[in-house]
């Protein structure tokens, strides 16, 4: 259509000039004062194919191109000006790939790409908050959030069944040599599950963990039976301490629960077999459902594992009771320190409130060792006897000695000794050295 339009203004064009036609003449067609060349100048230009808002006695605003670059208006449709998704730049376009992707370098609307139009660029961005400034699972500078990665975001929980069949990584650590594989069959929610792999092995653990966000509750489906009941140990741990310990067969799935102080924890799952080589029973634990709930908005995040500046390695800010001590702004946080006592033994002294040192020296409780311990002006009183004290007795013979009190025990060692051995022909060993009448005429 467009091409059959330029022939014909070019025939127009031809003629006119052939029968000397004067452009700047007022034109008798549609009243314009200069038509088509709106300017003056004699020529056609892109410029006077636009109307110029003269009076048009035709009404169509003058033969000038009107609409869609026509000499005259043949009533056809008229053709499209440029167009974005054309491949050339246009005025008033950034860029111009010609196509209507939006995950490229050049949005369908011919402008460049930026973090936070809602679209994830292939090979530059992670994800796309699409405006909304912080999302969870991504945060504004379009990277997954995680804690660590320096960006103050809302990480994501973890919720996974292992569908699929899989264990990936991240976000799971597979222990070696030993750790949890995925198992097809009895469920306890879909079709797969993952199971310790140390069946039979003696002295061996089978691990599995992840690090990972809790808005502040962990729950998780469980089951298996040991090869030595009592011996062997399935166990959960969050960040190295026990939460739960289990040594008898379960045979049917459980699911458990355990509170946790919101923010990023290391979870771990272990079954630890003992020293019995042979296999009985299932010889397995199984594991389902890892529920981390979820998400956790992170208080801040200083991309460091460091514990004594104002973010922990968890994400949540620094602050008094958290158990860290913040480097000069805390001169301790929950822990005690050792110092002397009014009575000269060694006593604790204990982190105040306000995360400073109380100024307080607490004595220690009485141990058996002569000294008055706790300060209360007695040496050894919760003991039977002072340490190193004697007491007189009699022995077996009749003689009058002394009785010592154990430097260990602090209790009376039963022993009634004299100072030197008399000699009795036997009868008794006075001096308490294993030996009667030692020094004596034979009887």
């Amino acid at each position: 259509m467009r091409t059959r339009r330029w022939q014909t203004m070019l025939v127009v064009l031809l003629a006119a000039v052939d029968c000397g036609h004067d452009w700047n003449a007022a034109d008798a067609a549609d009243g314009d004062a200069l038509s088509p060349a709106e300017d003056g100048d004699g020529w056609i230009e892109t410029g006077d194919a636009v109307s110029d808002g003269e009076a048009d006695a035709a009404g169509d605003d003058g033969a000038d191109g009107n609409d869609g670059f026509e000499v005259a208006d043949d009533g056809a449709p008229d053709g499209p000006p440029p167009a974005c998704w054309n491949g050339v730049v246009d005025p008033g376009e950034e860029c111009d790939d010609g196509n209507d992707r939006n995950e490229d370098e050049c949005l369908n609307v011919c402008s460049r790409p930026w973090c936070g139009d809602g679209y994830v660029r292939e090979e530059v961005e992670e994800c796309d908050p699409g405006g909304l400034g912080v999302v969870p699972g991504c945060d504004a500078d379009c990277t997954l959030a995680a804690c660590g990665d320096g960006t103050t975001g809302i990480v994501p929980g973890l919720v996974d069944g292992f569908e699929g069949g899989t264990l990936a990584s991240p976000p799971w650590e597979n222990g070696t040599p030993y750790g949890f594989a995925p198992v097809a069959g009895e469920a306890a929610e879909g079709a797969w599950a993952v199971g310790s792999t140390n069946a039979g092995v003696r002295d061996s653990t089978a691990w599995v963990q992840t690090r990972v966000a809790t808005s502040g509750e962990v729950c998780f489906w469980f089951m298996g039976e040991s090869a030595d009941r009592g011996r062997d140990e399935f166990r959960f741990l969050v960040d190295g301490s026990e939460q739960l310990s289990e040594t008898r067969a379960q045979p049917t799935w459980v699911r458990v629960c355990r509170e946790v102080t919101p923010g990023v924890h290391t979870l771990r799952w272990e079954y630890a077999r003992g020293n019995r080589g042979s296999t009985a029973g299932i010889d397995a634990y199984f594991i389902d459902g890892v529920d981390t709930g979820g998400p956790f908005v992170e208080e801040c995040d200083d991309a460091n594992l460091d514990n004594t500046d104002a973010c922990l390695d968890t994400c949540r800010a620094a602050s008094c009771g958290d158990g860290y001590v913040w480097a000069d702004r805390e001169e301790c946080d929950g822990n005690s320190r050792t110092c002397t006592t009014s009575c000269r033994s060694i006593g604790a002294e204990a982190c105040g409130r306000d995360c400073s040192w109380s100024g307080l020296c607490s004595p220690p409780a009485e141990s058996c060792n002569g000294f008055d311990d706790d300060c209360d002006g007695v040496a050894d009183e919760t003991y039977t006897c002072r340490a190193g004290a004697s007491r007189a007795c009699t022995n077996a013979c009749g003689r009058s000695g002394t009785e010592s009190c154990s430097t260990v025990s602090c209790t009376w060692n039963g022993a009634c000794c004299l100072p030197v051995e008399l000699c009795d022909c036997g009868t008794c060993d006075d001096d308490c050295d294993g030996v009667t009448d030692e020094g004596c005429v034979p009887c």
